[in-house]
């Protein structure tokens, strides 16, 4: 029996499982002082830069690079777990900045 062009695309989508994800907020906190600029570090370490780099070297990074989503972070400060399905919906009407987890700096198994 010939199988038709369309037998393979009912197989990949018979064993594709979609993780339903609730949304989480944690870490919430209003930031200010001379210390701010560790929050703007800890915002890209949730992008992906390693911890191996150290605080200020970071920091340095940042401001050089004009990784500014990171620097908009010192103000108020949260940390939301999402699908990445919801993740540009929640985009769309942000009225926020946002670092997004990223794998520049790290492999996605680390």
């Amino acid at each position: 029996m010939a199988r038709g062009k369309g037998d393979n695309a009912k197989k990949r989508k018979a064993s594709m499982k979609i993780k339903i994800v609730k949304p989480k907020i944690w870490n919430f906190e209003v930031i200010k002082g001379k210390n701010a600029w560790k929050e703007v570090v800890y915002s890209a370490r949730m992008s992906g830069v390693p911890s191996k780099i150290k605080a200020q070297k970071a920091f340095k990074m940042i401001v050089e690079n004009d990784y500014t989503s990171a620097v908009e972070h010192i103000i108020i400060k949260f940390d939301l777990k999402m699908t990445k399905g919801c993740a540009p919906e929640f985009l769309e009407h942000r009225i926020v900045s946002h670092t997004g987890y990223s794998t520049r700096y790290i492999k996605v198994s680390e």
